[in-house]
């Protein structure tokens, strides 16, 4: 819903920790390269949960400065800080239940609005509309991680290919090009979610958008996948939303991201089949799988279901 009012902003991970740390390092290193975080956190001191979400803009001491939508303030000048009005007798990583990381490309440290000519001559391809929530353009096409994404690029954006074979990739699955950013940045882009720009050149886009999940979450749909009589499956649900869930390399809601698994992948489960069934319908419970690309992860059960029929 954010972008749909801010086409600049993309939702980039969402962390849950009611029963774990919140990723605090992970948030200053957001709030130290200009990008928003929301966070969650308790509203009232009666018992249970009372969600509620603010915004963090800043650090001060062992503190995060907020805008706080009750009551509403606009502006910085006047401080408010997360804790002293939501701490609830814990520690600002045990104060914080959900963290949501967004990207603003027109942030301090994000990506500038450019000048139509600013990538330069050359060959060019254009991120495909569908790929709502960005497409991550990497210093390295290792997909292990989300360490080495430079920048998230929307939807319609031009980025100028940089090497002499680029133009006959576009669109095709499983490869990779290298590209030029309009904030000038260089790096690698997947280039089945990229199509000819107006008046370019390309190979035939035989791409069917499914490559490597997570570089484009939110992008097509998903295509029918082959599976193997020897093997037990489960699906993501549409219960994960449009977004889909993550794939992540430990049981838990803390542990890192390894890419983004839509509604109607199908996952091999790697742990005991009667085991993994016996959690499905249940919350905050991880079954071991195989992802696409033969990534090793664990997935929430309440996100999966038996393979439809």
């Amino acid at each position: 819903s954010v972008t749909q009012v801010h086409p600049q902003i993309t939702l980039k991970d969402s962390v849950a920790c009611e029963d774990t740390d919140a990723p605090l390092a992970r948030i200053n290193s957001s709030l130290a390269t200009g990008q928003p975080v929301v966070v969650r956190v308790d509203s009232s001191p009666e018992p249970g949960l009372q969600w509620h979400y603010v915004m963090v803009y800043g650090r001060k001491d062992d503190d995060y400065l907020m805008l706080d939508p009750i009551p509403y303030q606009p502006g910085t000048a006047r401080e408010d800080l997360l804790m002293a009005r939501y701490s609830r007798g814990r520690s600002l990583k045990r104060a914080i239940q959900q963290v949501l990381f967004y990207h603003c490309s027109t942030a301090e440290g994000g990506t500038e609005k450019p000048k139509d000519d600013s990538l330069g001559e050359g060959p060019r391809a254009r991120v495909k509309a569908e790929v709502t929530l960005g497409l991550n353009i990497r210093s390295s096409t290792d997909i292990s991680s989300m360490a080495n994404v430079l920048t998230t690029i929307l939807g319609g954006t031009e980025l100028l290919l940089l090497d002499a074979d680029g133009p006959s990739k576009v669109g095709k699955d499983g490869k990779w090009v290298r590209v030029r950013e309009p904030g000038g940045r260089e790096g690698f882009a997947a280039a089945w979610y990229l199509e000819p720009a107006a008046g370019g050149t390309s190979g035939s886009s035989t791409g069917s958008g499914s490559g490597s999940a997570g570089e484009a979450p939110g992008g097509s749909s998903v295509p029918a996948q082959p599976m193997d009589p020897k093997k037990k499956y489960l699906m993501v649900s549409d219960a994960a939303g449009p977004n889909g869930t993550i794939l992540r390399k430990t049981a838990s809601n803390s542990g890192v991201a390894q890419m983004t698994l839509l509604p109607g992948m199908l996952l091999i489960v790697i742990e005991p089949y009667t085991k993994a069934k016996g959690k499905l319908g249940k919350q905050n419970q991880f079954i071991y799988v195989r992802g696409p690309n033969k990534k090793l992860g664990y997935v929430l059960s309440q996100y999966v279901q038996l393979p439809n029929p």
